[in-house]
């Protein structure tokens, strides 16, 4: 959790705060930047669109995604069709300002 809050830091346009955090980078065929190692789901995408937020520095960011990395243990297979294990991801969520949280009550309800 601390190494995503890392990522957060304002720094001139052009650094990357990626040199700022403990988090690895890799080479991942396919994708045209370097994945962060420590993930288990990474995406390539193209952007279509970046809204910059009234008042803030902030943007929202719309993209396409053309390529979809996710390591082996954090996929389950069951009757031919793969699903996420959310338990494996680990999900994080940021809730605003300083605020994170962990998914951590996970149930599966059978559907109707």
């Amino acid at each position: 959790m601390g190494a995503v809050n890392e990522t957060a830091i304002e720094l001139p346009l052009g650094e990357s705060e990626l040199n700022h955090t403990s988090l690895t980078v890799v080479k991942e065929e396919g994708f045209a930047l370097p994945r962060i190692a420590e993930a288990p789901v990474a995406l390539n995408a193209k952007v279509l669109d970046i809204y910059s937020l009234p008042g803030s520095k902030q943007k929202v960011v719309f993209a396409e995604i053309m390529h979809l990395w996710i390591k082996e243990e954090a996929l389950l297979s069951q009757k031919g069709r793969y699903q996420f294990n959310a338990i494996e991801i680990d999900p994080l969520a940021r809730l605003g300002a300083g605020e994170f949280c962990r998914i951590t009550d996970i149930q599966a309800l059978k559907r109707p």
